[in-house]
């Protein structure tokens, strides 16, 4: 009876039975005669013969079981009886006997008996997929049976864990030993746990009850030997205390001390106490699957232990018979007195056997008469004699002995004493003879034999001991080893000679193409076999295999090493493929499932347009459904279709689809495009459309007239913007941009225009204005190279705006000249570069200041003999001269300033007296004033000198003047020419020779300066007045064209060749265009004849002419030459390495020459046709290949490509992509339902495989349930109502499983029973009747262990939950029952995770498991029970105790007493 469970809660708190009493009293007022109760027919007495028809019987028609082996069996309480089986075939068995082919087989199973029939198979699953009714706790693990016990209500079974040690039946290896604890009512699987034990001893394959000790006995297989040796420890009657362990003479707790009882057990076998002794049944282990079935007896569980009795030599394991027979288990409760009954297992080496006989595979039941009577001795033969044992040339044992009177046949003992076989071991077959040969012995080991003599009553006394110690080399290696792949079956048939002494075979294989380093072994055959079929092998992978003999002398040498390739049968066709075109430019595919369960697609494809013969394989299967939808087609292309279904057996046939064209929607035209000029660049840039967009650009030069667009010959793979460069600063260009889509090409954009120009030069500094002695004003800054520069000036004086002066200069330095002195000027600077003008600076200023000029030097006056005196002298520029003279002869003391200046440096003065001496003084005057005067210089005047010639004329011509004048009148005269350079403002000079006719040359001159000229006539008198002044400008002949032109193309430039024009020292302007287009000259003539023209397109053609230039004009051009740059071809891309991601492969690879080159990118499946991506990678040396199937290997080339071509391959680079490694799944939600929990997760893993989920019991720590499943998120499990459960999930690909989930948790509801009044459990049925009575049966359901009835206050108006019978009055709404279930559930599993699963069980509230012990406490006294607790309560409260009723019902359950850590206040 509960506590009230809504009270206050203390560490420890008492409670009086008033509810309890109360029932007691109506109990004992009312007498209600129990009426007849359903029950399970105890299992009585059995014979073998009954228990072997009932399984038959069973077997052929339950529908479920079908065989087994294991056969333990354990008496419940209800006297049932629960069969332990190990491997089960769960299914129906045909009329004819057999076995269906694909009849299910689990690892273990419970059959459960009632009476002398089989009822019922517990295992989990459905019928059409079981599993085990105890599951694996690890990844390719499994369970085989022991034994079991029933104590305290709980089925407790031990069960061996193994797992697979190769690919024989037989080859398993032992990992340990677990408890698992079953409710015998319903079989739910409670609890696993898992002893702390080894590996080395399969513990609990019989389990024996001896009062409170429960023996648990273990088989220990030496692999080396071949040896079992049984072993024995002991732990409490429910198995959870620790094991101890028998060494030999004690009880200890290491289990490597435990010793070994005897040699020969089987993996399983039975004991049984019969009286004062202990019998031990097994199938004789000392020999390899040996008939006979023997008993050992010892007056201990620990022994020592008897020679062996033989029981029974088993018909099924006669020699020369596949049948092979082991495993016995002995089954107390059903025997008779005096008989031992057992059984023993029956299996078949043949692998169909057992489907086509269905009975082979069960137990086999034998009764024995117990104890074995010994035959009369005398009336069986006398001892054997004169045994004798030697060792022939082939390493058997060779025995003979005397003949014995009346023997009929001889027995056989032999042990092998080296590896510590305790007793002697009869051999399977008798000889009649008196001599035999024992093939079976091993190299290095010492063997004892003995004979008996042996009648039809009995066998004699043996012989005396013979003793043989063995040396046997080993066998030969095993020739004519094949291996053949068998396509049924996915292995390979590995084939061999036998060899003399070669008792078994041993195959051993690898996978080269996971370049496994080490061969592992596949399994061990018997002797007589020659073929093995070696399955689970990777499919298309090539195998190598050898063999080696195992015999009495030790392993052979390596067999040859022979290859083979498992194949295996590839699944059925899918059907009816139709292809459909989408408005999106793919094609969604869909067909019929192929009739093979659980396949994989592949899509095949082929381009009809392109004129592809071959179907290429998409790189992603299609893992689940049978539709999808087909990409990256070509627009307009059609394509043709195949589907194929695919698993480890291969790839089925093809069926193909009718073609569809694909159909894209054309890319609308790009917007937003905006240029922005540059220096010989323009920058675009234009809106996006969409992520996979490449574009192609389009420009024109309107400068040169070029009328059609050029589209460049790379497009944009990334981005929305490009530079264009290589363009003519100053030239207008015209752009437009059309997006490129799987349709190929869209719309044309609009255009923009864009003028690149050089960049605006920077502005000048260092701006400096000096006023210099003679007026000028000099202006300097900061030089630039290549740059003009634009001076303004004003004269703020006189109020005057800036003036931009005629010509720039190209100096860093101006000198204004021309000022007028005072005034004020103010001057700024702009630069100019390549036709660009740069910013104006600012303004300096500066004053104008003339000194007055020096004095003339040089003067020199001269008589010109006509009355005329000629003055000439030296002085500085921009300047007036006046002259002073004074006649010496008349007497003059001063000088008299002339009325006139003169504006150059000579002046001629006339009407000179003659014979009159005269002095001249010159003095220069500017805006600052009159300079000094010069020295004097004086001549006298006379006449007689020559008549001055006149008319005096020039002609220009290249580098020369032509003179003529009228000559002078006067006979007898020469001419003097002078000369001066006018335009460098130099003096007259007199050429040194005089002329005696009226026309001369005058040569060496500079063309393009102006040059003056006059001459005079000389006679021995003197020189006369000179002629008029004339001026003239040397200049070359006009320039012819340049011939020969020759353009030869380079990489981005073209080098350009000419012969001379005429004359020499010309000029030459270089003209060019693309053809047709609009000539440009380039900015600079040169001297030199030839050029080097750069920064051209690759694969434009452009033409060139040149022009000759010089001082007097241009040339007409030279005729015109053409040419096309072209790069160099391509080299192969280098150093190509590939590196794989999820779906994806990133490949990289060394630049190829020459610079400038893009790259188109190939690969395939390995193997496979090559397919090139289809756009070239543009400035880059790398990319990422997506999509690609994962688990792929794919191969990668890269070719480099220019306008001169595209280059051989690169060397190959592979890659497999794979997935990244799962990621930890998130459960989403956890639903609890009636005994079930429904849980979902979201899961982020790329490709997976399948998820695993796990369901842990929070308050034992067992995990109750682990299941795989494919492409799912959600499951359901059906668990224990009311207890709390951790739920995790992980997730697994081709990189294995992932890390699990963060855990959730829930509380399964009570799974509710068919409602019926049907005692739950064996007693009396008076409170039942009782509490029937009292409940009238409303709102009452049937859970696990009691009916619980709702709103049903039994406990007199306390509103606590009292039990009457198998009966729970529950006095609050089912709700209110739910919610406290579940508050105890979590406050259960929180104690167990604090304080271990032990304190969890016994600590935690538990109000059904509580009531459920009251219960069984009315079961066992009946009504009596309510005054045996009234009793109690008063004793308790008398002596201040607990209700021992309550105490046994555990008052932490109840709610009597409640642990400090108890949360939840249930």
């Amino acid at each position: 009876m509960a506590a009230n469970s809504a009270s206050s809660r203390v560490k420890l708190r008492t409670k009086v039975g008033t509810a309890l009493l109360t029932v007691v009293a109506v109990v004992l007022a009312m007498i209600v005669t129990p009426s007849a109760a359903t029950a399970v027919t105890p299992v009585g007495v059995l014979s073998a013969a009954q228990l072997n028809t009932a399984f038959k019987t069973y077997g052929d028609t339950s529908g479920k079981w079908s065989g087994g082996d294991g056969t333990a069996s354990v008496p419940l309480p209800d006297g049932r009886v629960a069969w332990l089986f190990s491997d089960t075939y769960i299914g129906t068995v045909n009329a004819d006997g057999s076995r269906p082919a694909n009849t299910p087989m689990i690892n273990n199973s419970i059959v459960v008996q009632s009476g002398a029939g089989l009822d019922t198979t517990i295992f989990r699953g459905t019928a059409a997929a079981p599993t085990a009714v105890m599951p694996p706790t690890a990844d390719g693990d499994f369970f085989w049976v022991g034994d079991g016990t029933a104590r305290d209500g709980k089925l407790r079974v031990a069960y061996t864990r193994y797992g697979r040690s190769g690919q024989g039946a037989l080859d398993v290896k032992l990992k340990g030993t677990s408890v698992a604890t079953f409710d015998p009512a319903t079989f739910a699987l409670e609890s696993v746990t898992a002893l702390p034990v080894g590996d080395k001893i399969a513990w609990g394959v019989e389990l024996v009850e001896d009062g409170p000790i429960t023996y648990v006995y273990g088989s220990e297989y030496l692999e080396d030997t071949g040896m079992r040796f049984a072993h024995l420890a002991r732990t409490n009657a429910d198995l959870t205390a620790p094991l101890e362990y028998w060494n030999g003479t004690t009880w200890v707790t290491d289990e490597a001390a435990s010793a070994r009882l005897l040699s020969g057990v089987g993996t399983t076998f039975g004991v049984q106490k019969v009286g004062t002794n202990w019998v031990l049944v097994t199938q004789q282990g000392n020999g390899v699957f040996h008939p006979d079935m023997v008993a050992y007896t010892s007056p201990s569980p620990t022994g020592p232990w008897s020679a062996p009795v033989v029981l029974l030599q088993a018909p099924e394991g006669a020699e020369g018979n596949e049948k092979i027979v082991y495993d016995a288990h002995v089954h107390p409760q059903s025997a008779a007195g005096g008989k031992l009954l057992w059984s023993y297992n029956v299996n078949s080496l043949n692998a169909t056997a057992n489907t086509e006989d269905a009975g082979i595979y069960r137990p086999r039941f034998v009764e024995t008469a117990w104890p074995i009577q010994p035959p009369d001795p005398t009336a069986v033969p006398a001892k054997v004699g004169g045994l004798a044992v030697t060792q022939n040339a082939d390493g058997e044992a060779v025995l003979s002995w005397q003949p014995v009177a009346g023997a009929t046949k001889y027995w056989l003992y032999e042990r092998n004493v080296t590896d510590g076989q305790t007793h002697f071991a009869r051999r399977a077959t008798s000889v009649s003879s008196t001599s035999t040969t024992e093939s079976y012995v091993r190299d290095g080991k010492t063997y004892e034999f003995k004979v008996a003599a042996a009648n039809n009553v009995g066998e004699g006394v043996p012989s005396d001991v013979s003793t043989l110690a063995v040396h046997i080399d080993p066998p030969a290696a095993p020739t004519g080893v094949s291996a053949v792949p068998d396509g049924s079956t996915g292995g390979v048939k590995v084939s061999w000679a036998g060899v003399t002494g070669g008792w078994n075979y041993e195959i051993f294989y690898r996978d080269t193409t996971e370049a496994d380093s080490t061969f592992e072994s596949v399994t061990v055959v018997g002797g007589d076999v020659r073929q093995y079929q070696v399955k689970s092998l990777t499919l298309m992978h090539p195998h190598e295999f050898y063999v080696i003999a195992k015999g009495a002398g030790g392993d052979s040498a390596k067999s040859a090493v022979v290859t083979a390739t498992p194949v295996g049968i590839p699944p059925a066709a899918p059907a009816a493929l139709t292809a459909t075109t989408k408005t999106n430019g793919t094609v969604g595919l869909s067909w019929t499932a192929s009739t093979t369960p659980g396949v994989w697609y592949w899509v095949y494809q082929r381009d009809l347009t392109a004129d592809e013969t071959e179907f290429v394989r998409l790189p992603l299967p299609v893992s689940s459904g049978t539709s999808m939808e087909a990409g990256y087609l070509a627009d307009g292309h059609s394509y043709e279709f195949a589907v194929t279904a695919y698993n480890d057996g291969g790839e089925s046939a093809k069926v193909v689809a009718a073609p569809a064209t694909s159909t894209y929607p054309k890319l609308p035209a790009p917007t937003g495009l905006v240029a922005v000029a540059g220096d010989g660049e323009v920058k675009l840039s234009w809106n996006s459309l969409g992520d996979d967009a490449w574009y192609w650009v389009y420009q024109r030069d309107v400068t040169d007239g070029e009328t059609t667009f050029t589209k460049l010959p790379l497009p944009i793979a990334a981005g929305t913007g490009m530079t264009a460069g290589y363009l003519s600063n100053g030239h207008t260009y015209e752009f437009k941009v059309s997006g490129i889509g799987p349709n190929g090409e869209g719309a044309l954009s609009a255009a923009v225009q864009s003028t690149p120009k050089f960049p605006t030069p920077a502005p000048v500094t260092g701006l400096v204005a000096a006023a210099q002695t003679d007026g000028t004003i000099k202006v300097t800054w900061g030089d630039v190279p290549s740059t003009y520069f634009w001076v303004y000036q004003r004269d703020v004086t006189a109020g005057e705006s800036f003036v931009k002066l005629e010509y720039p200069t190209d100096k860093g330095a101006f000198t204004a000249a021309y000022l007028k002195h005072g005034h004020v000027y103010e001057f700024k600077v702009q630069p100019n570069a390549n036709g660009i003008d740069g910013p104006i600076s600012g303004v300096v200023r500066a004053t104008s200041h003339y000194n007055p000029p020096p004095a003339p030097t040089g003067l020199v006056a001269r008589a010109m003999g006509d009355a005329t005196i000629r003055l000439d002298w030296n002085g500085v520029a921009n300047v007036s001269f006046w002259v002073y003279q004074r006649d010496v002869t008349a007497g003059e003391t001063t000088f008299t300033k002339l009325g006139l200046p003169s504006l150059d440096k000579t002046a001629e003065l006339g009407l000179m007296k003659a014979g009159h001496k005269y002095e001249f003084k010159v003095a220069a005057e500017n805006q600052g004033g009159l300079g000094a005067l010069s020295a004097v210089a004086s001549a006298t005047s006379y006449g007689g000198l020559p008549v001055a010639p006149k008319n005096l004329t020039a002609v220009a011509q290249d580098g020369q003047v032509k003179l003529s004048w009228t000559g002078s009148t006067t006979s007898g005269v020469q001419y003097i020419v002078y000369q001066r350079n006018m335009t460098s403002g130099d003096p007259w000079e007199r050429l040194p020779l005089p002329v005696t006719g009226t026309s001369m040359t005058a040569g060496f001159l500079e063309n393009g300066q102006t040059y003056a000229f006059r001459v005079t006539a000389q006679n021995g008198i003197g020189e006369s007045g000179g002629t008029n002044t004339v001026q003239s400008r040397p200049m070359p002949p006009f320039p012819t064209p340049p011939t020969s032109l020759t353009a030869t193309p380079g990489n981005g430039f073209v080098n350009l060749s000419w012969s001379a024009g005429t004359p020499a020292n010309i000029l030459y302007w270089v003209e060019m265009r693309p053809a047709g287009g609009k000539w440009s000259r380039l900015p600079l003539p040169i001297s030199a004849r030839t050029l080097k023209v750069t920064f051209l397109r690759n694969a434009v053609t452009y033409e060139f002419r040149v022009l000759s230039n010089n001082l007097s004009g241009t040339s007409a051009p030279s005729p015109v030459d053409t040419a096309r740059p072209m790069p160099p071809a391509p080299t192969a891309p280098a150093s190509l390495t590939a590196s794989p991601g999820d779906r994806r492969v990133a490949i990289n690879w060394a630049d190829s020459t020459p610079a400038g080159v893009y790259y188109w990118v190939e690969y395939r499946v390995a193997g496979k046709q090559w397919i090139r991506l289809p756009y070239p990678v543009v400035g880059q040396s790398y990319l990422t290949v997506v999509p690609l199937a994962n688990n792929t290997r794919y191969e990668f080339r890269v070719r480099a490509a220019n306008e001169a071509g595209v280059s051989a391959p690169s060397p190959v680079a592979t890659a497999t992509p794979i997935p990244p490694p799962p990621v930890a799944p998130a459960i989403t939600y956890v639903t609890e339902y009636a005994g079930q929990l429904s849980v979902g997760w979201s899961d982020n893993t790329v490709e997976p495989w399948e998820s695993e989920i796990r369901y842990r019991s929070r308050l034992t720590g067992n995990t109750v349930s682990k299941a795989t499943f494919y492409a799912v998120t959600s499951s359901s499990q059906m668990l224990r109502g009311g207890e709390e459960f951790e739920v995790i999930v992980r997730t697994h690909n081709s990189r294995g499983w992932g890390p699990w989930s963060a855990p959730k948790y829930g509380v399964p509801r009570i799974s509710w029973n068919p409602l019926s009044w049907a005692r739950i459990r064996p007693g009396n049925d008076g409170p039942n009747e009782l509490a029937r009575l009292l409940t009238g049966g409303s709102s009452c359901k049937a859970a696990r262990l009691q009916i619980v009835c709702f709103n049903t206050d039994l406990s007199h108006n306390q509103m606590r939950p009292l039990t009457l019978g198998d009966y729970l009055g529950y006095p609050r709404s089912e709700s209110e029952f739910d919610y406290q279930i579940r508050c105890e559930a979590l406050d259960a599993g929180d104690i167990s995770a604090k304080h271990g699963y032990s304190a969890g069980q016994q600590l935690g509230p538990r109000l059904l498991e509580h009531e459920a012990v009251h219960s069984e406490q009315w079961a066992k006294h009946g009504l009596a029970f309510g005054a045996l607790y009234g009793a109690a309560e008063v004793y308790a409260r008398t002596h201040g105790y607990f209700n021992s009723y309550e105490v046994a019902a555990n008052l932490f359950w109840g709610g009597y007493s409640t642990f400090d850590y108890s949360i939840h206040n249930c």
